[in-house]
């Protein structure tokens, strides 16, 4: 299964200045630099400079990957031999990783040759994007400050165990949400979900038919509203190696979910909203609230425009949709989940209203920090990204 040994990860607590010092020891320029780590080519061998939390604990402090065929394989086979997860399996560039104690408490590194971005697809492995975004909700939720904590307290279960141990520390959340996520992501996460949540929230209370979630990832809402769902019928959808994961991770933690949901896996790529939903149980013309979030921008534009003609299709006028926006060209850090489509900010609403769309609100960065990241006294406690808008629509009539 071991090929050779391939990679060594130092972790740094300063990164510019670890690679300036590497650069003399090694007398070459890093491979491939960013703001997260550094990669110096010694060889046949990759030495990596990770930006690391302010404290370490010695399962952190080195590790060795060795090359295999495949992660993904490779992960099984040493689990099913008797190892532990230490940290499941990650992509860092172009580059698929993971870590396992083996019976001996010896942390095994694993990784494989630069994957194309097929291979990191979330039909191939669970989306990053979506651990990234659990991740941050874990963090507010785990905030020691009332007015500024986050509500989704099962966010926890979703996040891979070896960043379970930072949720709690208030040194390496700080020095996380700063110095690696970044305030602006971390402050427009908080602030995509208040509105989603608040969306949501009123059409349970309001007893709506129907709700469905186009690209779920780790969704927690059925469950922390459940108390005021009545008659709602949802509908959960994602591809099946996230929706998996997450079903597994609720059945371990022994968090019931609530009747009314339905998990619906799909694969957007290739199959229909409007088939997949029905043989679901969807019922055609019903009053729906559609939840699209953190999905339009990794999708194509003529499959963007085709989702929400399927969702016009389904549903009838007045059926809301609560959708986010990538305003500006960006690149997405995810090899496996490229970001395909952006519209600027003016464009939003006759986009929109071309495929049959009433807007009804679009809030920019500023409006979220007004209305999302400001305490009681009016003071700003966050910033959001400059790059996104939310937006709730509904069918035209």
């Amino acid at each position: 299964m071991f090929k050779s040994l391939k990679r060594i990860t130092y972790p740094v607590t300063d990164l510019a200045k670890a690679g300036q010092w590497y650069r003399q020891v090694l007398g070459i320029n890093p491979a491939l630099e960013t703001s997260y780590f550094m990669i110096f080519i010694v060889g046949e061998c990759s030495l990596t400079l990770a930006q690391a939390k302010p404290e370490t604990d010695a399962e952190s402090q080195l590790i060795v990957y060795w090359e295999v065929d495949d992660v993904t394989v490779a992960w099984q086979k040493l689990l099913d031999l008797g190892a532990s997860p230490v940290a499941e399996i990650r992509t860092m560039g172009d580059v698929r990783f993971a870590t396992v104690k083996d019976p001996f408490n010896n942390i095994i590194g694993i990784t494989d040759k630069p994957a194309d971005a097929a291979k990191q697809s979330v039909e191939n492995q669970p989306s990053q994007s979506a651990m990234t975004v659990v991740f941050c909700r874990a963090l507010a939720a785990c905030d020691p400050r009332p007015e500024t904590k986050g509500p989704d307290y099962l966010a926890e279960i979703f996040v891979a165990e070896d960043s379970k141990k930072h949720l709690q520390d208030n040194t390496a959340r700080e020095w996380l949400i700063n110095k690696l996520i970044t305030p602006a992501l971390y402050g427009y996460f908080i602030a995509r979900t208040a509105f989603y949540d608040q969306v949501f929230l009123d059409a349970v209370k309001e007893n709506i038919p129907q709700i469905v979630f186009l690209g779920a990832g780790y969704d927690s809402r059925s469950i922390r509203f459940a108390e005021h769902i009545k008659e709602t019928k949802i509908f959960e959808l994602d591809v099946p190696l996230t929706q998996e994961r997450k079903k597994k991770l609720l059945q371990q933690a022994a968090i019931k979910t609530p009747q009314q949901l339905n998990f619906v896996p799909i694969n957007f790529k290739t199959e229909k909203i409007t088939d997949v939903l029905l043989k679901a149980g969807f019922v055609k013309n019903h009053k729906t609230l559609f939840i699209w979030e953190g999905v339009s921008y990794y999708l194509a534009p003529e499959l963007a425009a085709a989702t929400l003609e399927a969702i016009k299709s389904l549903a009838p006028a007045g059926s809301g949709l609560c959708v986010d926006f990538m305003t500006e060209q960006r690149q997405s850090v995810y090899a496996g989940e490229p970001f395909l489509f952006w519209l600027a900010a003016e464009q939003i609403k006759p986009f929109l209203a071309q495929h049959g769309f009433t807007v009804i609100e679009q809030l920019n960065a500023d409006s979220m920090v007004k209305r999302f990241l400001t305490l009681q006294d009016g003071t700003p406690f966050g910033q959001s990204l400059q790059y996104f808008d939310l937006v709730y629509a509904e069918i035209a009539g």
